[in-house]
């Protein structure tokens, strides 16, 4: 069988591996033509820094936004239910008028179609 005692040194060999990786050097950045950069690559880590609290900063606003939108969807839902209950107020005082409102549009939807 193959791999049956060989599972000990693949690891052993891992680490070695890894452990040899952090003391490896970046090459050098060039385009595609090969021309360098001139990037160092302390300033890729800086950047790399930085993308990394933006993004985490990023994570930060889509919660807030989250909370600002559902409070919102709250508060507009309760204005419409608000404005709703005064316009079927307005509209059973003055039935009258309503039903004159509510003939003469649809004289009007009539005429345009």
């Amino acid at each position: 069988m193959r791999g049956t005692g060989s599972s000990g040194s693949f690891q052993k060999q891992w680490e070695k591996t890894m452990a040899d990786e952090s003391q490896l050097t970046r090459p050098p950045l060039v385009t595609q033509n090969g021309d360098p950069l001139g990037i160092e690559p302390a300033a890729i880590d800086d950047q790399a820094a930085q993308i990394k609290a933006l993004k985490a900063e990023i994570e930060s606003l889509k919660e807030s936004v989250a909370a600002v939108a559902s409070t919102a969807k709250t508060l507009v839902g309760t204005s419409a239910n608000v404005a709703m209950d005064d316009v079927e107020e307005i509209l059973k005082r003055n039935v009258f008028a309503s039903v004159g409102i509510a003939a003469f549009l649809g004289y009007l939807w009539g005429r345009i179609r």
